[in-house]
């Protein structure tokens, strides 16, 4: 399939144009017309997914994290990370990144987290900092249908009936990890805070004010855990790659439908239209 149609696609559920200014989404490196047989779905760009990419023999990496960030002027290849650049260009493989357009959508970073440990149904209609009101009218039913979230927003709010050493325990068992939490008693947990990525201290006081008693991050600074103690707010902090690995599941998800709408219209041609996704590195959870 062409790199453009593929992009297309992905752009239709997490416009680019919904980024934050500073990020770098996109396109990061490739030609629109390349033909794409093999997808690898990765957090980063970094050294290691080069090298998988090379050996499975991809066409196009898809990361959440952009290769390019700021301005580059120019390619240094005794510098690490503009040497892995000119390695995809030698290899001829494409990069695409889907990052804060991809954490804002209902079905991104905060909902495959909130699935891996058994939430995605508690979410509510409405995010903590909705950033649209656009309700993806252009999408089918039956895909809007999964997703209790209808608009986009940086932090989704679950209500629930658990406890915050059942949730730490869940995040314990589910991934399998260290974690680092800021209470030392257990306590109810009535509404859980769900932030893929890293939790910005602006939100500590709204997170307050809307009655949440639990965030499950993936970066919280030591000194902003201290101020959610103080607001008897518990915090488990995951790790930013814990948190945000899930949503390579979204990637895949997205790419499923693309695959499957291909497959079934009248002009479906394999030689054009297959292609393959693999995960790296391999996922270990199972329950998406």
């Amino acid at each position: 399939m062409k790199l453009k149609k593929i992009i297309d696609y992905l752009e239709h559920f997490a416009p680019v144009s919904w980024q934050e200014d500073w990020d770098n989404a996109g396109l990061q490196l490739g030609d629109y017309n390349q033909d794409v047989k093999k997808i690898v779905l990765a957090l980063d760009a970094d050294d290691r997914a080069l090298e998988y990419c090379k050996e499975v023999d991809a066409d196009l990496l898809i990361t959440h994290h952009p290769l390019i960030f700021g301005g580059l002027k120019s390619l240094k290849y005794h510098i690490p990370e503009e040497r892995i650049i000119s390695e995809f260009i030698k290899n001829n493989i494409s990069v695409y990144s889907m990052h804060t357009n991809m954490d804002k959508v209902p079905w991104g970073t905060n909902y495959a987290l909130a699935k891996m440990i058994d939430l995605e149904d508690y979410i509510l209609d409405e995010p903590l900092f909705p950033e649209y009101s656009h309700e993806f009218k252009d999408l089918s039913s039956e895909f809007k249908n999964q997703f209790n979230q209808r608009i986009t927003g940086f932090v989704s709010i679950a209500e629930i009936d658990n406890t915050r050493l059942g949730l730490l325990n869940k995040c314990r068992d589910t991934f399998k990890t260290d974690v680092d939490i800021n209470f030392e008693n257990d306590a109810p947990s009535k509404k859980v805070a769900i932030s893929g990525g890293s939790f910005d201290k602006n939100w500590i006081d709204k997170v307050y004010h809307s009655g949440v008693d639990t965030i499950i991050t993936g970066e919280m600074k030591y000194h902003d855990q201290i101020l959610c103690r103080e607001r008897n707010m518990a915090v488990i902090v995951l790790g930013h790659d814990v948190s945000e690995n899930p949503v390579c599941k979204s990637f895949a998800y997205i790419l499923k439908l693309l695959y499957n709408s291909r497959k079934n219209s009248e002009d479906y041609n394999p030689e054009v239209d297959d292609f393959t996704v693999e995960y790296f590195p391999r996922l270990k959870y199972d329950n998406f």
